[in-house]
This record gives C-alpha cells, sequence and structure tokens, in this order.
C-alpha cells in the first residue's frame, strides 16, 4: 500500500516516509532500523497471496456520497463491470498460475492475470474484483461477482459480458440491470412501451429453438428481471429493450 502511495520512490525511502511520523509520535520503536530493499524482496515473497485479497477485501467499499455527480440515478446506486488484463512477473510460479497471452510467436512477452471489477459509476472505484488466469474468460469472473449485487443499485455493462446464466445470476439479486446485447441476441418484441422501448424475454439457448417457439408460457404480475420459481433450470426470463429503432419503424432515444 505504501508503494502505491509513493509510486516513484524505491523501497527504502517508503518504508522511511511511512514509519517517520510514527517514531516522531513515540508509537515506533526508536531502536528500528529500514529494513535493506533484498530484506524486502524476501519477505514479500514469504507473503502468501491470500493476505492481499483479504486486505483488498477491508478496504475495497463505496466512496460516493449522495451528491457525487454520476453515482446514482433515481435513488439507484449506479455501478458498472469491466474486465481488463494486467502484465505480471516473469517468473516461472506465474506462468504456471496465470499463463500468457498467446502462443508461438505471438505470445506475450509477461505472463498475464484477467481481473474483472465491479466499479463505483461516479468514482471508478472498485467495490469487489475477481482474479484469474489469462485462460478464464471475463463472464466466467463476471459470474462470481454478480450475486454481490443489491436491489437499490443499478448496474450497466457492457454487450460482451451478457450470457442467460449470468442475467439470471445478476437479475436473482433484485438489482436493475441495463446491459447491452451483442448483436447476434435476438430481442423478440412482446409489447411496445409509451416512450418506445419494449418488453421482451430472453431465451434460454440451451433449448432447442422448435421447443422454445411452440412454447406458449408467460409469466405474470412478476418483476421484468426475475425469472419464473422452478426446480429445474429457467427456459425464459422478462427483460426491456432499448433501440436506435423501434419495432414499428419509427425513431427512439438513443440506447441499448
Amino acid at each position: 500500500m505504501g508503494l502505491c502511495l509513493f509510486a516513484e520512490d524505491d523501497y527504502e525511502e517508503v518504508a522511511t516516509k511511512v514509519t517517520g511520523s510514527l517514531s516522531a509520535w513515540g508509537c515506533w520503536e526508536a531502536g528500528w532500523s529500514v529494513p535493506t530493499v533484498s530484506g524486502i524482496t524476501q519477505a514479500r515473497k514469504r507473503l502468501d497471496p491470500t493476505v492481499l485479497a483479504e486486505v483488498f477485501e477491508q478496504v475495497a467499499g463505496p466512496v460516493a456520497s449522495a451528491w457525487t455527480r454520476g453515482a446514482w440515478l433515481r435513488g439507484w446506486w449506479l455501478l458498472a463491470i469491466d474486465g481488463f488484463d494486467v502484465d505480471l512477473p516473469d517468473t516461472a510460479g506465474n506462468a504456471a498460475e496465470f499463463g500468457y497471452a498467446g502462443s508461438g510467436d505471438n505470445r506475450s512477452a509477461l505472463p498475464k492475470a484477467r481481473v474483472v471489477a465491479l466499479a463505483e459509476c461516479g468514482t471508478h472505484a472498485f467495490l469487489a474484483a475477481e482474479v484469474g488466469a489469462y485462460s478464464v474468460g471475463e463472464k466466467t469472473l463476471a459470474n462470481r461477482l454478480y450475486q454481490r449485487l443489491n436491489p437499490d443499485e443499478l448496474l450497466t455493462t457492457d454487450r460482451g459480458f451478457y450470457s442467460f446464466e449470468g442475467w439470471g445470476l445478476a437479475a436473482n439479486t433484485g438489482a436493475v440491470l441495463l446491459w447491452r446485447a451483442p448483436t447476434q441476441l435476438q430481442l423478440p418484441v412482446v409489447r411496445v412501451l409509451p416512450d418506445g422501448s419494449y418488453l421482451s424475454v430472453l431465451i434460454n439457448p440451451a433449448i432447442r429453438a422448435p421447443a422454445a417457439a411452440q412454447r406458449s408460457w408467460r409469466p405474470r404480475g412478476r418483476s421484468p428481471t426475475a425469472p419464473p420459481p422452478s426446480s429445474t433450470p429457467p427456459r425464459r426470463t422478462w427483460c426491456g429493450s432499448w433501440s436506435t429503432t423501434c419495432p414499428t419503424g419509427s425513431a427512439t432515444a438513443p440506447g441499448s
């Protein structure tokens, strides 16, 4: 954490800065000396990675206040989920644990970790994150985060994160979902709404098309994002959709 605060300084200088005030206040042993660079390196090697995960879980949290611009929409706390990759030191351990991007002549120079994070829209502060090998897909990591959502939150995602399973995991938390849909996703028009958007259904891709076309089931008196209660995998779930062109052909508000 000290190295992040003083990113331009070396190990010894950071250690001096973070302990100097403590010595002046009399709450740090005066005889303590700053460790050498090699000593710090060896200590970091002994540190179990689960410790850093626990530290992150303790410090990661909401930063936005009621007056933070872009953090709220009609009482909903605005969140976003996104993924990125991180270059790691080129060690045998990192290579075995996380792997490389590409292969052969196109292989990355350094091992890479895949990260998917849940963050506030107004502040970009991370609330939770999942880290995996580069070979692990963003959707897989995102599915581990959806269960952290709450009913007073609105989650936005890009089109690359959509899956029927992921939508179900997120919708079951009661959170409001505002997701971009992939181009190939079919959203049949169930009912056009006055504002130009329309109600649609998401069909489980595991179900064969003929069977899906023959079903006449319609949920009644249920939230648009909530799947029907059942002990078997859901076949459909309600959703709303916005597009640049209304199903009737008239222009509507932009968005997706």
